[in-house]
């Protein structure tokens, strides 16, 4: 799913059929030059909370994610964040 947001940027919400797995990304580049992505791909386990991880500003920058295990928990806190950075920014 693709939600339109008012600053003119976009977040994508994917799932798999099972909701095993999971992506979140609000994609800004084009406006800040930035990404968050929250998703469980098992590419980082280098990071305590792998699979889960956070691609923070950009891609290469990758951190913990404290995300619930609960996947609509988690879409609502994602959902959260991304309001909350929108409000920081003025957006």
């Amino acid at each position: 799913m693709r939600l339109h947001l008012r600053d003119g940027t976009f977040a994508d919400l994917w799932t798999n059929s099972s909701g095993s797995r999971y992506a979140f990304h609000w994609e800004h580049r084009a406006k800040r030059g930035l990404i968050h992505r929250y998703d469980n791909a098992p590419d980082h386990p280098d990071i305590a909370t792998s699979p889960k991880h956070l691609h923070n500003g950009e891609d290469e920058r990758v951190v913990d994610s404290h995300l619930s295990d609960d996947l609509t928990v988690a879409l609502r806190e994602f959902l959260s964040f991304v309001r909350s950075k929108l409000t920081e920014l003025g957006a």
